[in-house]
């Protein structure tokens, strides 16, 4: 069509031809960074049917409804021959584009069941999970901690902490307890820069869901009063500025000796979120890279937020 097109824009009326052709070109432009404005604003989750998946899309949607945002479901499927599946006829790609249409349809009917109201739609891509989260991140991108091969188990290795690493927006693992609607929001902080991004998240969360927050400052050294006491005055610096941007936030401060991990992993067992950032000092450390991250998205007892 575009042979066709430029052949005669020469010989008839070039400016013209030419300009319909810019013009569509920028309509085009400017439709796709639209959408892709839009699609930063949404929750995106990847679902793969199992029944971890399936809680971290009813969070997902509860999250989404939260926001006044939409809901992007996303199913990553393997081709028939990777995954030693025999079909009774030859088109093994049809096969397998049906069955995963089929968890993508399924998704999508207990997703507006779980937040009716909230718009949502849904994609199946024969890929890898990692780069289809990745690229089609949105303000939230949230997994389950468990499944099939697909999405449920997309934080448990080396897949899923480049995904953590490396998406453009925050991660949200969805494992452990998520029916404490009025448990606090853990977080915890250093007084990194990624610390800081953590608790404003931290506060915004509490905030939407109209809970208190606990906020986390586990340092190391000696446990005597003195210690105590600097490290208290220290988080609630840190915190101070949020303080005044979210004032109907209650905080509870807990500034304690000890391993960072073991005392977020400690708290979660009573808590509605944990947030955590992707970089830090001291106890906070290459969070995702290290034992920190790694800890907690294993032994957690409640979803964790990455804030990026």
């Amino acid at each position: 069509m575009a042979t066709r097109v430029e052949g005669p824009a020469r010989v008839l009326r070039p400016g013209p031809v030419a300009a319909v052709a810019v013009g569509s070109t920028l309509d085009r432009d400017r439709r796709q960074r639209r959408e892709s404005a839009m699609n930063r604003t949404d929750v995106v989750v990847g679902v793969d049917g199992s029944a971890p998946s399936r809680r971290a899309l009813r969070w997902a949607a509860a999250e989404a409804a939260r926001r006044g945002s939409r809901l992007r479901v996303l199913h990553a499927y393997r081709p028939p021959w990777l995954v030693g599946e025999i079909a009774a006829r030859a088109d093994l790609d049809s096969v397998a584009r049906a069955r995963a249409q089929s968890v993508v349809d399924d998704a999508l009917d207990e997703a507006r069941a779980a937040a009716p109201g909230t718009p949502v739609s849904g994609t199946a891509v024969c890929c890898h999970p990692v780069p289809l989260l990745m690229e089609n991140a949105g303000a939230l991108t949230v997994v389950g901690s468990r499944g099939h091969g697909g999405f449920g188990s997309v934080l448990l290795g080396s897949t899923g902490l480049q995904l953590a690493t490396h998406a453009s927006g925050p991660v949200a693992v969805v494992r452990g307890r998520t029916d404490r609607d009025t448990a606090p929001v853990v977080v915890g902080t250093d007084g990194s820069a990624g610390a800081d991004l953590a608790v404003g998240t931290a506060f915004e969360a509490a905030a939407a869901r109209g809970c208190f927050l606990t906020a986390v400052h586990a340092f190391t050294g000696a446990a005597d009063a003195r210690s105590r006491a600097d490290a208290d005055a220290e988080l609630h610096g840190w915190l101070e500025p949020w303080r005044d941007k979210y004032p109907e936030v209650s905080v509870e401060t807990v500034a304690t000796p000890g391993d960072a991990a073991s005392v977020l992993t400690a708290l979660s067992s009573t808590a509605h979120l944990v947030v955590v950032g992707t970089r830090g000092r001291g106890g906070f450390t290459g969070l995702l890279l290290g034992s920190v991250g790694q800890k907690l998205v294993h032994y957690a007892h409640c979803p964790v937020l990455v804030a990026r």
